[in-house]
């Protein structure tokens, strides 16, 4: 059985994955994180604070102000504007939302 935060890892990685590929859904995420997460089916508590990371590869939380930061990587190099990157059959771990590491 799969952990929690492993299929949460998969599901995000495939947001990265779109924002990647698509300039708009790019600039939603980063202007409205939990709308357009929710959109994609990636849940948070309401009570946590979610923020993205323009052009990082590391998560952060911050307990005492319920904060999450969530990376949005930089496309790695020498991979095509149209070629997937991240499926949730290829996402192999959950330390990186990109599987690059």
């Amino acid at each position: 059985m799969e952990s929690v935060g492993k299929a949460l890892m998969k599901q995000y990685a495939l947001v990265v994955n779109k924002a990647w590929g698509d300039e708009e859904f790019r600039a939603a995420l980063l202007a409205n994180p939990r709308k357009v997460l929710s959109e994609e089916g990636v849940a948070f508590p309401e009570a946590l604070v979610i923020t993205i990371a323009d052009g990082e590869d590391v998560q952060s939380f911050d307990s005492s102000k319920n904060l999450l930061v969530l990376p949005l990587p930089v496309r790695p190099d020498g991979i095509s504007e149209d070629e997937p990157v991240i499926t949730a059959e290829s996402c192999c771990c959950c330390c990186c939302p990109c599987c690059c590491c």
